[in-house]
């Protein structure tokens, strides 16, 4: 795993993405957007993450141990597994950027609740979590148990403000990702997001969540 975080610099990774290795003509429009110098790019990026915390803001060990689970359970190969890695930490050269975009997050509470790596790597992840949403452009919510069945999204979504002004949305689900173009289904989803942000918890209520859960894993 280590010569995972060594090399992923040198390379391109973000052109494969998640599942890219699966279906490199059909991802090959959306790598362009999500994922490294195309993510980096944009205005603004508005994320929904629920089950697992989003790739742009996971530690190198809780993406290897999504990996690498993936490899025990032979859903991948050890090499898919390494590109998996190398994929999320080149998501993260944006925040390396003189002027980053406005990143707006939020989790489903279950990113908090579920544990990912055994506790060491939980405690990491949560610490990782804390600081970036200390941070000037960054703005992190968590969507509670509480909501229910009026979640508005029952998968993943990314909404990226691009350059010239458009908005494209990017869901992904189990078996694939797409990028989405049409203007009247970019708007429905940017309202949702809109009524997510509005009945999520507010910016302080949902750091103390994390610190929260992260006081509950303390040995």
């Amino acid at each position: 795993m280590r010569a995972v975080r060594r090399g992923w610099a040198s390379r391109r990774p973000w052109r494969r993405g998640w599942r890219g290795w699966r279906r490199r003509g059909r991802r090959r429009a959306a790598s362009r957007h999500v994922g490294g110098d195309g993510e980096a790019k944009c205005r603004r990026i508005r994320e929904f993450s629920m089950m697992i915390v989003t790739g742009l803001f996971q530690v190198p060990e809780y993406a290897e141990a999504l990996a690498y689970a993936a490899v025990q359970r032979g859903a991948i190969t050890q090499s898919e597994a390494e590109q998996r890695v190398e994929f999320v930490l080149a998501r993260q050269r944006l925040f390396e950027r003189k002027n980053p975009p406005l990143i707006h997050l939020v989790m489903d509470e279950t990113c908090l609740a579920r544990p990912i790596g055994g506790r060491p790597v939980m405690v990491k992840q949560l610490d990782r979590i804390a600081d970036l949403a200390s941070r000037p452009n960054i703005t992190v919510q968590v969507a509670p148990f509480s909501l229910g069945e009026h979640l508005p999204f029952a998968l993943p979504v990314t909404l990226l403000d691009l350059p010239d002004g458009s908005v494209v949305g990017y869901a992904e689900s189990h078996a694939r990702g797409y990028l989405e173009r049409v203007r009247e289904t970019v708007r429905a989803w940017e309202r949702q997001y809109d009524q997510l942000v509005v009945e999520a918890l507010p910016k302080a209520a949902s750091l103390a969540l994390v610190h929260k859960a992260r006081k509950e894993l303390a040995p």
